[in-house]
């Protein structure tokens, strides 16, 4: 057998096998534990999801949802300190964020289009 023909089972394996949903499960708290530490953390989530999801669509939607949950947690982050007011107001710093939270993770899950 040759090694594209391992690879492709292997991709098979992981995107629709037995174990499939605890992965996608699994990656998404990965993900989310990287963020926390440093923002690369919203395109490598991204990243492993895309390459987790059985079709294109999906890949979409994991890196949407990846994005939405992050921005969740960042948004009761500055709640609990008392910040989630000024972070409102602060103008274009706001919308960056907001728009990197959503937008990071979905281009990165788009990966799953190129395999």
């Amino acid at each position: 057998m040759s090694d594209a023909a391992k690879t492709g089972r292997l991709r098979d394996a992981l995107r629709t096998g037995e174990y499939s949903d605890v992965l996608v499960v699994f990656t998404f708290l990965v993900g989310l534990a990287v963020t926390a530490v440093h923002w690369v953390g919203l395109v490598v989530g991204g990243l492993l999801l895309g390459v987790l999801a059985p079709s294109f669509w999906r890949a979409v939607q994991y890196g949407l949802y990846f994005g939405i949950a992050v921005l969740a947690a960042f948004l009761a982050y500055l709640w609990l300190f008392g910040a989630l007011g000024q972070f409102a107001v602060a103008g274009q710093l706001t919308w960056l964020a907001l728009g990197a939270t959503l937008v990071l993770p979905t281009l990165a899950a788009m990966v799953r289009g190129l395999g």
